[in-house]
């Protein structure tokens, strides 16, 4: 439904293709032919991991442990970038101050100084300027990023797993429905072939 809503908003093209594309990858990580859990567990570790403290390596970890345990390497590419060039900065402030909530607020972070480090990192991809912000800083963004991954890795799990087995039972019904359909045409089909059969033999079998 959100999807659909989503479909109406007044994009750009561009915008309008990159939705449409996602919106394709999404219905073919739902469809793929696994158990829910597989694409469940694709879902959340991808998430995990894109919000975790590994911005620009994620990939390839979440793709050695999808091959490991044979989870959905679709879903899990999709939901890891989740951060972005656009989205990393506020996601990484936010991680930044719960993790600082988490410690008991005992450090002293300077929010403007680490998103002017993030931005630089973004440019240049090099963390040079992130651990020059000091270890105190550092610690605090590690621990919130891994509390925020796990509690929403977790949420997602749960819930994308509720969805995936609706909307597998729900194309299983539909599939059913048409097979259904298909296999009553073909009896009427049949049957009105053999009436048909039937009258071209009574008209041979009259007396001339």
């Amino acid at each position: 439904m959100m999807l659909s809503l989503l479909y109406h908003i007044p994009f750009s093209s561009r915008m309008r293709t990159y939705y449409r594309y996602v919106r394709k990858l999404f219905s073919r990580a739902l469809n793929e032919p696994l158990p829910p859990h597989n694409i469940a567990m694709g879902f959340a570790l991808g998430l995990a991991f894109g919000l975790g403290p590994t911005f620009g390596f994620q990939i390839i970890p979440y793709l050695i442990v999808a091959l490991k345990f044979g989870y959905s390497k679709i879903a899990g590419i999709l939901l890891i970038f989740v951060t972005n060039p656009i989205t990393l900065v506020p996601i990484y402030v936010f991680e930044l101050i719960v993790g600082d909530i988490l410690l008991g607020n005992w450090i002293d972070i300077d929010i403007a100084a680490f998103r002017e480090a993030l931005a630089q990192s973004i440019t240049a991809f090099s963390f040079s300027d992130l651990i020059a912000l000091g270890r105190d800083t550092i610690i605090a963004f590690v621990i919130g990023s891994l509390f925020c991954a796990i509690v929403a890795g977790t949420a997602t799990y749960f819930l994308s797993y509720v969805i995936i087995v609706r909307w597998k039972n729900r194309r299983r019904r539909k599939v059913g429905w048409w097979t259904k359909r298909r296999a009553l045409k073909r009896q009427k089909l049949k049957k009105n072939l053999s009436s048909l059969n039937n009258k071209v033999s009574t008209k041979g079998d009259l007396p001339q």
